[in-house]
């Protein structure tokens, strides 16, 4: 189409350098373009290729976990200890919780009111406390030394639920791993607490 617009407007320097223009007709549209250009038509509908790549857009985007669980409500929460972050939530990482360096038998508290789940000690992450908040919240706290909350009690923003530092371990600090779920799905804890 460009091209077609040169040389229409080629052809009609051509004819006023050669003196073959009718004076009483010139003007500036006939210089640009004394032939008539046919409009290129451009279709907007998808390709069968660009279809398929929608819908396989879609089918990622609807099991795509992790970009759902953004934050949905504004809900500010006290962080369950004051300390360092040692290692940070990271879902490209596959890093779904934070561990806070805290000093041993520091109070874990509660991140706002809710009902304990479950408290226990395992193998692999010493006492173990859930508790089930309001908005859909799952608090996770791992590696605490003992725990002062049984499944089943209700507690409040700030109880202290547990102490910090693994049994067992000789370290003056230990971490808390801690996790934040909302609606069944990992959160980012920084979205909502500050630490230190």
């Amino acid at each position: 189409m460009a091209l077609q617009k040169n040389e229409a407007y080629i052809a009609s320097i051509k004819q006023i350098l050669t003196g073959n223009l009718d004076y009483a007709h010139l003007s500036k549209d006939s210089i640009m373009a004394t032939k008539s250009v046919e409009k290129e038509v451009v279709s907007l509908e998808a390709s069968p290729e660009e279809v398929k790549i929608r819908e396989l857009a879609d089918k990622e985007d609807k099991y795509n976990l992790f970009e759902k669980a953004k934050a949905k409500v504004n809900v500010v929460m006290f962080a369950p200890v004051n300390g360092t972050i040692t290692q940070k939530y990271s879902v490209k990482n596959k890093h779904l919780y934070l561990e806070v360096a805290v000093a041993k038998n520091t109070p874990i508290k509660s991140i706002a009111d809710g009902t304990v789940i479950f408290s226990d000690w395992t193998p692999t992450n010493a006492f173990v406390i859930v508790v089930r908040h309001t908005n859909g919240f799952i608090s996770v706290y791992k590696n605490a030394a003992s725990q002062t909350k049984e499944q089943g009690d209700v507690v409040k923003t700030g109880e202290v639920i547990a102490l910090a530092g693994a049994a067992g371990r000789e370290s003056t600090s230990g971490p808390l791993h801690f996790e934040l779920w909302k609606d069944g799905q990992p959160v980012d804890p920084t979205q909502y607490m500050a630490f230190n």
